[in-house]
C-alpha cells in the first residue's frame, strides 16, 4: 500500500522532503488502519525527474519495526533517519513516497513477550474519527508542517461531471 506524489514544485530542501514524507505517511498508515492491519515495515523513496538535464537520481530505503505498528507516530519517528539516507544535495527531487510493506492483519497479531509495544490505538482512532468527521488533515503530525509548498498544483483540473453535480453542464433554453 503506497503513497505517492509529483511535486508540485521542485523541492531541494531536505525540511521540505521530510514533510511531504510525513504527508505521505499519514495518508498510508489512514489507510492501514482503516482495513484494521498493522505493518512490519515501509519502504520510503525519493527521485528527481529521468527528464531532467542532471543524471537521474532515484533512493529507496526499506525499514523494518520491532514490532509490528498501525501508529502514526512511530512510523513518522523512523522519518529523519531515513531522509538522511535518501537525501543529496543539489538533486532537485520530482517525487517521493511512502510504501507499507509486510502488512498483516491487526486480529491474528499475537504480540511477543518481550518486545515492546509503543502504539497508542485510542489516539490513533480519536485522529480517524476526527479527520473522518471535520475533513482531511485536521488533526495532523506536526512536523508535516502547514504549508503547503511541496503539494501538487490543482489549477487545471478538468471538471467532474461525472461525480460532482454542481460540475454538471447546465443547458438554459
Amino acid at each position: 500500500m503506497y503513497s505517492t506524489r509529483t511535486f508540485g514544485a521542485r523541492v531541494t530542501d531536505k525540511r521540505d522532503l521530510h514533510r511531504a514524507l510525513v504527508g505521505h505517511c499519514e495518508s498510508a498508515m489512514g489507510k492501514l488502519r482503516r482495513q484494521k492491519s498493522l505493518t512490519k515495515a515501509i519502504t520510503v523513496f525519493a527521485s528527481n525527474s529521468p527528464h531532467d538535464d542532471t543524471a537521474y537520481y532515484r533512493k529507496s530505503i526499506y525499514h523494518p519495526f520491532p514490532v509490528p505498528t498501525m501508529d502514526t507516530r512511530i512510523v513518522t519517528n523512523a522519518l529523519p533517519a531515513i531522509i538522511d539516507k535518501i537525501f543529496k544535495p543539489g538533486v532537485c527531487f520530482y517525487r517521493c513516497g511512502v510504501g507499507i510493506v509486510e502488512i498483516i492483519p491487526a486480529a491474528n497479531y499475537q504480540a511477543d513477550l518481550f518486545s515492546i509495544n509503543e502504539d497508542n490505538p485510542k489516539l490513533m482512532n480519536v485522529l480517524d474519527a476526527v479527520n473522518g468527521r471535520y475533513g482531511k488533515s485536521t488533526l495532523q503530525v506536526a512536523s508535516k508542517g502547514f504549508d503547503k509548498k511541496h503539494e501538487m498544483k490543482r489549477l487545471f483540473l478538468t471538471k467532474r461531471a461525472t461525480t460532482r453535480w454542481s460540475d454538471v453542464p447546465q443547458i438554459k433554453c
